[in-house]
């Protein structure tokens, strides 16, 4: 299984509004995973997006504190 198939296969991670607008890959991410940087839009209309590149999913926090699985710190 190569690294596109296990991000597409994984849950999506939690963005926190805090963090948008929001990239993939986000920062701090390995450099061997690296794609060029793209911008994904995230609102409340659109709550989850996958990478164009990599496949990787992310969702939208919502206010009560959503499910915070890989994504930003609840405060």
């Amino acid at each position: 299984m190569n690294a596109t198939a296990s991000a597409k296969e994984s849950a999506a991670k939690t963005v926190a509004p805090r963090q948008l607008p929001f990239c993939c890959p986000p920062p701090g991410g390995e450099n061997w995973n690296k794609h060029p940087r793209v911008f994904l839009q995230l609102s409340a209309a659109q709550p989850e997006v996958s990478c164009p590149y990599c496949g990787a999913r992310y969702r939208l926090q919502t206010d009560n504190g959503g499910d915070n699985n890989n994504g930003g710190e609840k405060k």
